[in-house]
């Protein structure tokens, strides 16, 4: 008897997030957030590409160290939300596909997407605490970064 092939794992996915079933009103809505999330920060991936060619572009031999400490952690912090927004994606189908009872499964979805959430909070506070630092302020100044919060009515 042959084997049945396993659909790939981006079709099991999709599966989870369309079932015909109520639950699917949540997935859907969870899936459309972070999605949304990980757009929102593909933008950081940007930035980092035009950090590195920046820092190529410029004659690395006359930077201090703390430019090449400063610029890893800008570089890492930008990357972060991203991934952690796109992976929150596969974690609703990797919960639920365990064995574990219906209850254990909404606490810890209920427990990632706190962490997530607080996790890209802080860390986008990070990129703008480490975007101030002299180091960076050539880059800054140089892409018209407008670092702060400006709260308006």
């Amino acid at each position: 008897m042959p084997e049945l092939k396993k659909p790939h794992y981006l079709r099991r996915i999709a599966r989870f997030y369309s079932r015909p079933h109520w639950v699917s009103l949540l997935t859907t809505l969870y899936l459309v957030c972070f999605a949304y999330f990980s757009i929102y920060h593909l933008n950081n991936i940007i930035l980092a590409i035009k950090f590195i060619f920046h820092t190529l572009r410029i004659a690395t031999s006359l930077l201090e160290l703390s430019y090449l400490l400063w610029g890893v952690l800008f570089i890492i912090s930008l990357i972060l939300p991203f991934t952690i927004s796109f992976s929150a994606l596969f974690f609703p189908y990797e919960v639920w596909r365990t064995d574990w009872n219906t209850e254990r499964k909404i606490l810890i979805m209920a427990l990632l997407i706190v962490t997530v959430l607080l996790a890209v909070s802080a860390i986008d506070e990070l990129i703008k605490i480490i975007a101030l630092q002299e180091p960076l302020q050539g880059f800054v100044i140089k892409n018209q970064l407008q670092i702060g919060r400006r709260i308006t009515f």
